[in-house]
């Protein structure tokens, strides 16, 4: 293959004292910062839309369930990355958030390159750092004819056939992948199938304002939305494999 270019990445991840059920989770790539905001005390949204399917369905005429004031799971885009100072002040109030906290994993960072192998295929590889120490290596796969992730009714063996055949002898490879409630629940339009918030409560954490009339381009792995499914999947990977040590 060719080598592309540079593939260099930076996670942090927050926790704070006040609430111990919440996480925020920062992904820094070039001058974009992706924020994945957790609260595992929370509903997921699917869980959300499906309780209130299910009461309509006993009762066409059931009061429908009032909105959490947020999510399981709220992600943002910043640019440039200094904006999330800015954040920490608008969303967190008079409460500390840090890095170093108790349950916060260290700070992550995945250094490697960018290769295309014929026209059809990038292949990032990157190794894997915390407190300096090396914790494994990245292989992230794309299949440039392919403009959209496959779905569970499509064959993925060809990507994972790919990153095997390319990593490490005797190593221990993991295909890492998310289900569709995942990512719609990552990804989904804050308000969006959901009845309107008659409260602003700006003292929730996480209560961000709904942004109306965003295209659905849930599924597209091009751009910045492949930059955007790519680094949530990191975090999801580097969360998993930090809890699971």
């Amino acid at each position: 293959g060719i080598m592309k270019g540079q593939w260099q990445l930076y996670a942090r991840f927050y926790k704070s004292p006040t609430w111990s059920s919440r996480s925020i989770n920062t992904m820094t790539t070039g001058d974009t910062c992706f924020v994945l905001c957790e609260d595992v005390a929370a509903p997921s949204h699917v869980t959300f839309q499906n309780s209130k399917r299910a009461a309509l369905a006993q009762d066409p005429n059931a009061k429908i369930p009032a909105r959490p004031p947020h999510y399981k799971t709220t992600s943002l885009t910043l640019s440039p990355p200094s904006l999330l100072s800015l954040l920490f002040q608008q969303i967190g109030g008079g409460n500390v958030w840090s890095n170093r906290m108790p349950g916060a994993l260290p700070d992550t960072e995945i250094n490697g390159a960018v290769f295309q192998i014929g026209e059809d295929v990038i292949l990032r590889v990157g190794r894997v750092v915390q407190k300096s120490q090396p914790r494994g290596l990245v292989i992230e796969a794309e299949f440039v004819p392919l403009p959209r992730a496959p779905t569970p009714g499509q064959d993925p063996r060809l990507l994972q056939e790919l990153i095997t055949a390319v990593a490490p002898t005797n190593s221990d490879v993991k295909a890492v992948s998310l289900t569709d409630d995942q990512w719609s629940e990552i990804l989904t339009v804050p308000g969006q199938q959901t009845p309107p918030a008659t409260t602003d409560d700006s003292d929730d954490l996480f209560t961000w304002p709904n942004k109306e009339g965003e295209a659905d381009s849930q599924l597209e792995w091009m751009g910045p939305e492949r930059e955007k499914r790519s680094a949530f999947l990191l975090l999801k990977l580097l969360v998993t494999e930090g809890t699971q040590r």
